[in-house]
């Protein structure tokens, strides 16, 4: 097993701790919520530092490109989700946003699933967007958990940017369908 994957694996098993000192914190315990930033700061140097390692020491393998971003979506879908349930954190993290983040992720595991089992293989691509939208929603849980004066801001830039990148996927995949089913057509 490569270093990055061993750092991948390492913030994977930060995810559990993290939430379970965001369930904790209330302001009679405000150690848990320091404690839970701490936590993420490291979950989020060592996304930076697997993804910087397998490129500079050519460390790339398929179970870390499978295997980074499930653990960027567990810690940022579950980090929300322990966040809008912690009432110390609401309003600021509304309850609707870890749905529409969750909502987000399943239509496109679930479209492309079904892409995959009616038309044949599909590729998710990144997207440039949807960088972006990891990065906000990243950006929006620090300023939770710092309860930065700007989170209500935040919360909507993390909105727009999980709609945009979900019309986006939808879009890319009904592209995909559209060259699938040409191919299919063009064989016949």
């Amino acid at each position: 097993m490569t270093l990055a994957n061993k750092i991948t694996l390492c913030r994977v098993v930060l995810i559990p701790v993290f939430c379970a000192l965001v369930h904790l914190y209330s302001p009679s315990f405000p150690g848990f919520r320091n404690a839970a930033l701490l936590v993420y700061l490291v979950a989020a140097c060592t996304d930076m530092l697997d993804g910087w390692i397998a490129r500079r020491f050519n460390q790339q393998t398929r179970f870390g490109r499978r295997l980074d971003p499930l653990a960027d979506k567990l810690l940022i879908n579950l980090g929300f989700v322990f966040l809008a349930a912690n009432p110390h954190f609401t309003p600021g993290v509304p309850l609707w946003l870890p749905v529409l983040i969750v909502l987000r992720d399943t239509i496109m595991v679930i479209g492309a699933m079904l892409l995959n089992a009616f038309v044949g293989p599909v590729v998710i691509h990144v997207r440039l967007l949807g960088k972006i939208t990891t990065g906000v929603l990243m950006v929006t849980m620090l300023g939770a958990l710092i309860a930065l004066p700007l989170l209500p801001w935040l919360v909507g830039a993390a909105t727009i940017a999980v709609l945009g990148s979900c019309g986006e996927y939808i879009y890319d995949g009904i592209q995909q369908l559209k060259e699938l089913k040409a191919q299919v057509h063009g064989k016949e």
